[in-house]
């Protein structure tokens, strides 16, 4: 990730922009969904100046529990571009453009856009405060 990463999500109206910011929301949701898992369907590809652009769609399935969480399924872009003088890639920003339903309820598991799960992750804090 770029220190100055940016994160859009266009079904919510939720943009930031900063590293560090984003860092500090995925330990908190670290305490509040007790795994993830994670798949990108690229779909396109384009090349802007010396960066790439993928867009596709992104599943993503958060667990409470072994059997109870969230499916989410997101149309989205991501970019990528060279960081010179480390001769790295780092994600330098990443767009949401919609939320599509999951294709297949699953007992257990409810549908749900990334920005209602990083929202749900206020409800109830799971990390221990000491």
């Amino acid at each position: 990730m770029a220190p100055d990463f940016k994160f859009v999500d266009e079904t919510t109206g939720i943009s930031t922009q900063d590293q560090a910011y984003e860092r500090a929301l995925a330990d908190s949701l670290q305490c509040y969904y007790r795994g993830a898992e994670f798949d990108f369907n690229i779909s396109s590809r384009t090349q802007q100046g010396a960066c790439q652009k993928a867009c596709g769609m992104v599943f993503i399935r958060l667990y409470h529990t072994a059997d109870v969480g969230l499916l989410i399924n997101d149309q989205t872009c991501m970019t990528t571009c060279p960081q010179a003088e480390e001769g790295l890639w780092r994600l330098t920003e990443w767009r949401i453009l919609r939320s599509v339903p999951p294709a297949q309820a699953e007992e257990g598991f409810e549908g749900a856009t990334w920005g209602e799960a990083r929202r749900r992750k206020w409800e109830k804090n799971y990390c221990d405060p000491s």
